[in-house]
């Protein structure tokens, strides 16, 4: 049997083939499968952080405390809540949660005012701001702290660091530490609860 006709029985040989396709899909396959079952995890826990911060912000926007009976506040029944209603998908001690409060819709993510003395069009330290929230600093976001008091404007935010569950796409996806960032905001208007009466007849 001479090496010409030995090579050419070889490459004409078709057995062992679908293994070798096989071994070749296989990877491929095993990415795509993966990455659709932790991008599916991704946005059902997006979905759940979203109704849980328009469930919340519900509450928040009432006034409604128990803390006279319970010794809970406003702020603490809000991020139980939130807790709650993420279930066991989320860590609650690494959720994020913040609340900006402001007088009407258009000052949200409006800087606060400042003279520009030297007209440079930037603020420079010195110059003389309008301290809109009363935190003693000039700031991007006129928006102060809190939950805010009857007729305010109140912008409820939810951060949380989704982990990446499938390891090879750590290196593809999020923010280089395994992680990808949740982000849900809802914004509303406190109702005039001054004149509200919970628990009464």
């Amino acid at each position: 049997m001479t090496p010409r006709f030995t090579f050419r029985r070889f490459t004409h040989d078709a057995r062992g083939s679908t293994t070798v396709e096989y071994a070749m899909v296989l990877p491929v396959l095993l990415w795509l499968t993966a990455g659709t079952m932790e991008f599916g995890l991704y946005y059902y826990s997006t979905s759940v952080l979203e109704g849980a911060v328009n469930l919340s912000s519900r509450l928040g926007r009432t006034g409604y405390t128990e803390e006279e009976d319970t010794g809970v506040s406003r702020e603490d029944m809000i991020i139980e809540m939130l807790r709650e209603e993420s279930f066991a998908l989320m860590d609650p001690d690494q959720l994020q949660i913040e609340t900006q409060v402001y007088n009407d819709l258009s000052a949200i993510d409006e800087p606060e005012e400042f003279v520009d003395a030297n007209g440079n069009d930037t603020y420079d330290l010195g110059e003389t701001f309008d301290d809109v929230n009363g935190n003693g600093q000039r700031d991007s976001d006129m928006g102060a702290a809190g939950l805010g008091n009857a007729g305010d404007i109140v912008v409820y935010t939810a951060i949380y660091p989704w982990e990446i569950k499938t390891p090879f796409l750590t290196h593809l996806f999020g923010n280089g530490d395994g992680s990808l960032p949740i982000r849900s905001s809802v914004v509303v208007k406190n109702e005039p609860w001054e004149n509200v009466v919970y628990g009464g007849s």
